[in-house]
């Protein structure tokens, strides 16, 4: 289902030129500039302020890295809509990476010391593994799980087959750094040289962190994380402009709304889902509003909307549907049956474990005969081991599904992901 919202916005193997054009923007290129030209002041300062000199600097660059990676993992797609006063970024992430990186070559060289193809082997499995650390740094910032081979297979699994695509590509641009600064083997000046090699580094790393971030856009309900700018409002140079019309427009719904003139403020809303009638955030407040103004008539358009946002994969915006209606009525629950597990993989895309559980809960009792039981224990095996730790729980799911559902499509899923369970138990 959540595919389904993935394909509403430019792959990112289409979207190559973007990224090779992003560090060279505005302030992006900048630090990439200034970084660079500090290389030619090298032999003018002493060898211990060029040491430590080098150190901030290579901390404070993997922090503006990190930075765009969260940036345009949160939608906003280029550097002049990038918002720094959130404060998306942990200072902490140069240090967290360092450290996978050292553990990473720990790994590789016992696996080497004990035998070559085993070390061969071991190094390819870490180097894949290194974009799905990253983005759980940026999605968490836990380094724990960041090494976790779980939660390393959680989100290569969420995002799929394009995931090795991802880590083609990120190797294909290390490779390209290197030729591109092996084409410098000319230049004689060696403190231009490491200029130039300093500015191409960068260059390349800003667009591999760029690729990262807009990588967890793409995927972003997959991988359960909450974005600031949605899909329909995501564009390349655009955005800013159509974010502000839109944003003068909501203002004079709240204007409406503040002096309590409901029939003015829902005509609005009502103009501005008309106008994108594809646009889940407008028609979301709408219903709002209607909720609020005509509380007897809202749900008769409420439920309507919530069926179609599932049939076409928008379950986050189904979710907060049905999240605020909870908030005025803890007992409302979907009309149709259909809506329940779709709802709940939905709370669980959205970080929303306990929500998920609660729908899913005797799901299986109460409707023994419905196609979306096997989905059901799916879910919750997932939920009981990513989130509450319990994998001897998840098995029984598992095997629920497998004993009860053989034909089942999930059942291979449900297989691989026992499998992993069974590799992680404890001896």
């Amino acid at each position: 289902m959540s595919r389904i919202l993935s394909a509403r916005i430019t792959p990112f193997w289409q979207r190559m030129p973007r990224f090779f054009l992003f560090p060279l923007q505005g302030w992006s290129l900048l630090v990439i500039g200034a970084f660079a030209l500090a290389m030619l002041l090298i032999p003018l300062l002493p060898n211990l302020i060029v040491l430590l000199g080098v150190l901030t600097g290579l901390v404070v660059f993997i922090r503006y890295a990190f930075e765009v990676l969260e940036q345009t993992a949160m939608g906003r797609l280029t550097v002049d809509q990038f918002d720094i006063t959130n404060g998306h970024g942990e200072k902490n992430r140069p240090y967290q990476l360092a450290g996978i990186l050292l553990l990473d070559g720990i790994l590789s060289g016992l696996a080497y010391n004990f035998n070559p193809f085993v070390g061969f082997i071991v190094t390819t499995l870490l180097q894949v593994a290194l974009p799905a650390s990253m983005l759980i740094l940026a999605i968490n910032g836990r380094f724990s799980r960041a090494i976790h081979p779980r939660d390393l297979w959680f989100v290569a699994n969420r995002i799929g087959m394009p995931y090795l695509g991802l880590w083609g590509l990120l190797t294909l641009l290390s490779s390209s750094c290197m030729a591109a600064a092996n084409l410098l083997s000319g230049i004689r000046s060696p403190w231009l040289l490491l200029a130039l090699a300093t500015f191409i580094l960068l260059y390349f790393t800003l667009v591999m962190f760029n690729l990262i971030g807009y990588v967890a856009y793409q995927y972003h309900r997959e991988l359960g994380m909450e974005v600031e700018v949605s899909f329909d409002d995501a564009q390349d140079g655009s955005a800013r402009q159509a974010a502000d019309a839109a944003e003068q427009k909501r203002a004079a719904i709240g204007e409406r709304v503040a002096l309590g003139d409901w029939p003015a403020a829902l005509d609005k809303a009502a103009a501005l889902v008309a106008e994108q009638p594809a646009h889940t955030g407008h028609r979301l407040r709408w219903l709002k509003l209607l909720w609020l103004a005509q509380p007897k008539e809202a749900p008769h358009d409420m439920r309507p909307v919530m069926r179609q946002w599932l049939e076409q994969g928008q379950g986050a915006a189904a979710m907060d549907l049905f999240r605020f209606v909870r908030q005025l009525h803890a007992d409302w629950q979907p009309d149709e049956v259909g809506q329940v597990v779709p709802l709940a993989q939905a709370a669980w895309n959205q970080k929303e474990p306990e929500l998920a559980m609660g729908l899913l809960a005797h799901f299986d009792k109460r409707h023994p005969a419905h196609p979306d039981v096997p989905a059901s224990f799916w879910l919750a095996a997932q939920i009981a081991s990513e989130h509450y730790r319990k994998d001897d729980l998840a098995r029984a799911f598992l095997t629920t599904l497998l004993q009860r559902f053989p034909t089942s499509p999930l059942c291979e899923d449900a297989r691989r992901y026992q499998a992993v369970l069974d590799k992680l138990k404890p001896a």
